[in-house]
């Protein structure tokens, strides 16, 4: 069983329990009321995201954060400063933002390193990101293997038309738009695998039927208030 499988499968058990609390509430029977406050909403969110994502969600542990937060806030308010909250939710980000820039520039330097002075043209592996701002990048190679895009407030273009995928390999590539768009550009004969977490936001492939397929992109990641979009040359 996927990620994806698995997140459908405790969405389901999840949608059960909430019906089935929700029928005894409407019978009579005292439910506890904070079991249908929007703080247990994002709680629950938060959950299946991290669930789909095998834990690796900084989205999902940011949601189940504010719901706890708040949640412990109405039963005991003067447990935690609400005033506090913003900026260290911000920091929290901005720290995230860093360790994630790093890590993956790293990985890609490395894989720029290994290919030779002709891979500062040809990238297998990107990373881009778009903070209240927008950023276009173009890669072309014969063996791409996937990569890392994060918009927040602001746009995300790659263009990868000139690229290809090995026909043994499916490259992944992980999407993290929050109030913010990404936009692919790539050829028409690629099949897309969609395992992007969505909520109040889409993935749009606006590329028409694809008859033939020459390789496989997986799509992972989060996609909040935001959307992808997937066109091609």
């Amino acid at each position: 069983m996927n990620a994806s499988q698995k997140a459908n499968l405790t969405g389901g058990i999840v949608l059960f329990i909430f019906g089935f609390l929700l029928l005894l509430d409407r019978l009579g029977i005292n439910i506890p009321k904070w079991l249908f406050s929007w703080e247990m909403f994002l709680i629950v969110l938060g959950l299946l995201i991290l669930i789909k994502n095998e834990f690796k969600s900084f989205a999902g542990y940011v949601l189940i954060s504010i719901g706890g937060i708040f949640l412990l806030k109405d039963y005991f308010p003067d447990l935690i400063n609400t005033r506090l909250i913003l900026p260290i939710l911000i920091m929290s980000y901005g720290a995230y933002l860093i360790y994630k820039s790093i890590r993956i520039s790293n990985y890609e330097q490395s894989m720029i390193d290994s290919a030779g002075e002709e891979g500062k043209e040809r990238i297998n592996f990107i990373t881009s990101s778009a903070l209240f701002g927008s950023t276009s990048r173009k890669i072309l190679t014969d063996e791409f293997k996937g990569g890392d895009l994060t918009s927040t407030f602001g746009s995300v273009k790659v263009n990868l038309s000139g690229c290809s995928i090995k026909d043994d390999e499916t490259a992944v590539l992980n999407c993290e738009a929050t109030f913010g768009s990404i936009e692919l550009i790539i050829p028409k004969d690629w099949a897309i695998i969609n395992e992007l977490t969505t909520a109040f936001g889409e993935l749009e492939d606006l590329r028409g039927e694809v008859t033939t397929s020459r390789g496989k992109l997986k799509i992972t990641g989060n996609c909040f208030f935001g959307n992808v979009k997937i066109f091609s040359a």
